[in-house]
């Protein structure tokens, strides 16, 4: 079980209840402004520094949501590839499993003669429709590919903006 430290010993997140986030914008000890050595305390440029940092730090975390926002989509693009080219693969391995039946056809009409006039002609027509599938299936699996890479190279060049 996870254990948060406090001023009075660990607890677990249930013991602890809601808590308050915050931060100091300026910090200074008992005494700090009669130091003789010290520059004079300047409340409002401390001030309009803090906002500043204040909102930059912001305008960093809304760049950042933005890009993890990009590439989140950029996961779910390639991810729909993916399942693409998963798709495209099946096809592939159905008309394999047709070429590999029409060549057993082939092997069994062997036997006679005039069986294998016959069965040849069906099992080129079984070959030549195969052998067009895969055609097709292999031109649509290359232009998956090209968008694979093409979006693979885009999540590339957006997760090169995060530093480590």
């Amino acid at each position: 079980m996870e254990k948060i430290n406090t001023v009075t010993g660990t607890c677990t997140p249930d013991e602890l209840g809601r808590t308050l986030v915050h931060e100091h914008l300026l910090v200074g000890y008992p005494g700090w402004q009669m130091d003789a050595l010290a520059p004079p305390f300047k409340r409002n440029e401390a001030k309009k520094r803090a906002v500043e940092a204040m909102h930059t730090g912001r305008d960093e975390v809304t760049s950042g949501t933005q890009t993890v926002q990009e590439a989140g989509e950029a996961f779910a693009e390639i991810e729909g590839g993916v399942e693409r080219v998963a798709a495209e693969v099946e096809l592939v391995a159905g008309a394999a499993q047709g070429l590999a039946d029409g060549a057993n056809a082939v092997k069994d009409g062997a036997a006679s003669v005039a069986a294998v006039s016959q069965e040849n002609a069906a099992s080129a027509q079984e070959v030549a429709a195969s052998s067009e599938q895969t055609a097709n299936v292999v031109g649509t699996m290359s232009r998956s590919a090209a968008d694979l890479r093409r979006q693979a190279d885009g999540l590339t060049a957006l997760v090169g903006h995060f530093t480590v």
